[in-house]
């Protein structure tokens, strides 16, 4: 426990520097925006009704200055905060007193370590989300965490991806790497990842020093993958329920099947996924819009393979004629096609030489030549730079 600790001290150091979790709810017109998405991403994204929170225990582990929790609070949620950062707890109470008013009262505030806190209580819901990969030890701060999960009852974890985040350690690789104090972590990370920056600053009312602090110079980040997740849900007894983004693209059962299976029997069910979550630079809708119009003509010959043998009957069977014709525009588009696993293979291996690339001129010291070859690259910290959080939810068996 010495060294969990330790790596304690350091972070919460980081984080009293620049308390990097205010984003909205400090002014409430933008706070009334930020709870809008919240509401969506809890109701259609983590597939829980609203109505749940009212009257429920909640526990929020690294709640920091409380503002993925507040909403949940205005829901009715009951709420408990821990935070081991004592300016963080202040600021948490005052934002719950100004929104809640005399609600305050059914909420409590904890300053301590999730390592060093002891309630004799089981909660409804319990939320953590973007604290355990600042631990020195994530699994065992999960199993604390679930420890206070009633059965039934739902708990709702989130952290980077171990995949997901690779871009994020690379950067870090690159700020130590070529950086001698934090003045020069900071100022290199204006000048290589600004656009990065600003697309973060452009999502949330944080300065740019909390942003940097937040990805780049807090002393600990250790990400999980999925599988390792996974691992921790099955030895708490907790089964997957839904995540986001979503882990698994592939329905293991009928619904009339039985037994069913768990996905953490499964290892390495969600490595396509990783593959994408990587070096992901593109918004989703984007993606799949452009493939779309790539496709076309596999589109519509699939449409009509799809017409042809629709609405079957006894008195209505469709022409040969037509079943060959349909089935030879089918059999023709499938030769070109692109389909998404094509390109996730050839633009992770640009990706690769990108990243060999960006290691050559570190190795060498070379801070300008890097920046010049960066403006190059067509993948690698580009727009969304990999996948910066998963959410997972889970129900205890």
């Amino acid at each position: 426990m010495k060294k969990i600790f330790a790596t304690e001290k350091k972070v919460l150091k980081d984080f009293q520097n620049e308390n990097p979790s205010q984003y909205f709810s400090n002014q409430k017109k933008l706070y009334k925006r930020y709870k809008k998405n919240f509401e969506f991403n809890y109701t259609y994204l983590f597939k829980l009704p609203l109505k749940i929170f009212k009257d429920c225990d909640l526990i929020d582990f690294g709640s920091g200055t409380g503002d993925n929790t507040l909403f949940l609070a205005e829901l009715g949620a009951k709420c408990t905060l821990v935070d081991m950062n004592p300016e963080a707890v202040k600021r948490s109470k005052k934002l719950f007193k100004f929104y809640l008013k005399k609600k305050i009262n059914k909420q409590k505030f904890f300053v301590s370590s999730i390592f060093r806190f002891n309630l004799k209580k089981k909660f409804d819901v319990v939320q953590t989300r973007g604290a355990l990969a600042h631990t020195e030890n994530p699994k065992l701060a999960f199993k604390k965490c679930a420890s206070y999960l009633k059965k039934g009852g739902i708990i709702i974890y989130g952290d980077p991806d171990k995949f997901g985040g690779f871009q994020n350690m690379l950067q870090r690789y690159i700020i130590y790497s070529l950086s001698k104090n934090k003045n020069e972590m900071i100022n290199n990370s204006e000048l290589l990842f600004k656009n990065d920056i600003d697309r973060s600053k452009k999502y949330s009312n944080r300065t740019r020093k909390e942003i940097i602090t937040d990805r780049w110079i807090v002393y600990k980040q250790n990400d999980p993958n999925f599988d390792s997740v996974m691992k921790w849900f099955k030895e708490e007894n907790i089964s997957l329920y839904s995540s986001y983004p979503p882990t698994n693209n592939f329905s293991l059962d009928s619904h009339m099947n039985f037994p069913k299976r768990k996905l953490y029997h499964i290892k390495g069910i969600n490595f396509i996924n990783e593959l994408f979550w990587m070096r992901k630079n593109k918004d989703d809708y984007n993606v799949i819009n452009n493939l779309i119009k790539k496709n076309q003509k596999f589109c519509k010959a699939q449409k009509l393979l799809s017409k042809t043998f629709s609405d079957m009957r006894l008195d209505s069977l469709p022409p040969k004629t037509k079943i060959n014709k349909a089935l030879r525009n089918f059999s023709k588009s499938l030769n070109k096609i692109e389909t998404l696993e094509e390109k996730e293979i050839n633009s992770t291996k640009i990706f690769l030489k990108e990243v060999n690339k960006v290691i050559f001129y570190v190795d060498k010291n070379d801070l300008k030549g890097l920046k010049k070859n960066m403006k190059k690259f067509k993948y690698l910290f580009k727009g969304n730079s990999g996948i910066r959080h998963v959410d997972y939810i889970g129900i205890k068996n």
